[in-house]
């Protein structure tokens, strides 16, 4: 249990890895339907989320490609467009 609590860096990379997908799947099945305004706001806090988080430092200096990331933020600006 405490392991969860104290993970190495490898491990916090990829959970926050985990979590940017999670929110790509997300938005991916958002930007397929109408949207309400509660399935907007979801679509929103999704997109912030990514952004948010490849600001990080750890994210920043990690050099895989996060273009899939920066694809769906785009794609779910244009949704709320």
């Amino acid at each position: 249990m405490l392991e969860y609590l104290n993970p190495t860096p490898e491990e916090q990379l990829a959970r926050d890895i985990k979590g940017l997908q999670d929110s790509v799947d997300v938005i991916n099945e958002l930007i397929t339907i109408e949207l309400d305004a509660q399935q907007a706001s979801f679509l929103r806090a999704n997109i912030d989320h990514i952004i948010i988080m490849l600001d990080k430092e750890h994210l920043k200096e990690d050099t895989s490609d996060k273009s899939v990331f920066t694809a769906a933020v785009a794609a779910g600006e244009a949704k709320l467009a």
